[in-house]
């Protein structure tokens, strides 16, 4: 299964808030560009978005720890076996930070890329004015004193821009560098995250972590998951250290990277404000590539001068060294583009009866030399 690399085209508002103006005044995330000022929806929102909606598919919540002040991804009571979160958009979890005690770190890079949601029209300062008029007057009802709270929030209607990449090479992949050999102890694997334990008492914080498994062998140190298998052997030139190696079966792999994809096309619902926005794609590109990177997103934009709404850059998108096949591309009846041939490259054109897409899906998520 190769890299695969998604850049869409939606209608939205003002979905990412900045920092106040004034004390009742919401701004909106703002950059400026040759064409004037433009928002943008942040990588970190669009992450949130997303995220909430594969929780509807049925992702559960990566656990976190906290010590008042950080608050991280808690690696002792999930992995990326147990945790989709984890798997797909990484982590960072510091024994240290969090337990009051030096110690290596855990990292994990997120295997899938986002770029910024950036607006292709300008932003012309629109500003609207807004009351609780409502529960104002359900408050005098009852014999309250009560004002209305008036407040003022930019706002911006437009056409976005945004890219996915899923480095799916590492995607159901991960490394731990651990000081200690691994324990079995029946249907346990324990990990000894930090070495030793921190605090005493009460407060005494273990950074062992334990892990339900199906079966094991102990003599190619190898333990099997119910949704993936651990292996573990000393590090090479490190004496004393060892490597863990965590591994996604295959089907659980491509539910997963399945799960990402069929949400960007259908749609990401995202809140802001009190406002609901479903981030449905007007236009959407996709393909697999060689390398992970937002190859499309450069290419890609909207030529407002004629009507309907032309997507321009298509041709020059797929002609990348990096893309292979095959391509898929959906165009809204809202716009209009042009989806020329590009040699070597096979584009399946989505016509509305999503069987271009099915079909495109199927291909692009089987493994080398999988007939399946």
């Amino acid at each position: 299964m190769k890299p695969i690399t998604v850049t869409l085209i939606f209608e939205g508002s003002a979905l990412n808030r900045d920092e106040k103006v004034s004390q009742n005044t919401l701004s909106v995330k703002k950059i400026s560009r040759h064409s004037g000022e433009h928002t943008f929806i942040s990588k970190t929102a669009i992450r949130h978005y997303l995220f909430e909606t594969l929780i509807r598919k049925g992702w559960k919540e990566a656990a976190v720890t906290s010590d008042g002040k950080v608050i991280q991804f808690d690696i002792r009571r999930d992995d990326i076996l147990s945790s989709e979160e984890l798997d797909v958009f990484g982590y960072m979890y510091t024994p240290g930070k969090t337990d009051g005690e030096r110690g290596g770190a855990f990292t994990r890079k997120a295997p899938l890329g986002i770029t910024k949601a950036i607006s292709l029209e300008p932003y012309f300062g629109d500003m609207a004015f807004y009351a609780n008029h409502h529960m104002v007057a359900r408050a005098q009802r009852k014999g309250y004193e009560a004002t209305p709270d008036p407040f003022s929030k930019e706002e911006h209607e437009s056409f976005y821009r945004v890219s996915f990449t899923l480095d799916t090479e590492r995607i159901g992949k991960d490394e731990w560098i651990i000081s200690t050999e691994p324990e079995l102890d029946g249907n346990t694997l324990r990990l000894h995250l930090h070495g030793k334990t921190s605090g005493r008492g009460k407060n005494a914080v273990s950074h062992d972590k334990s892990i339900p498994i199906r079966r094991a062998d102990p003599e190619k140190r190898e333990a099997e998951t119910e949704r993936g298998r651990i292996r573990w052997e000393p590090l090479e030139g490190a004496a004393g250290l060892w490597k863990v190696t965590f591994e996604l079966h295959e089907e659980e792999k491509r539910r997963r990277v399945r799960d990402v994809l069929e949400a960007l096309r259908d749609g990401i619902v995202a809140q802001s404000s009190g406002e609901t926005n479903p981030l449905t794609p007007l236009f959407f590109l996709a393909a697999p590539v060689r390398v992970p990177s937002p190859v499309f997103h450069p290419k890609i934009t909207l030529d407002f001068s004629e009507r309907p709404i032309r997507v321009r850059g298509i041709r020059d998108a797929l002609a990348n060294g990096w893309v292979a096949s095959p391509a898929y591309v959906y165009v809204s009846e809202r716009f209009q583009a042009e989806i020329p041939p590009v040699q070597g490259v096979e584009i399946r054109k989505d016509v509305g009866d999503r069987a271009a897409w099915s079909g495109w899906l199927d291909k692009v998520l089987k493994t080398e030399g999988d007939a399946s």
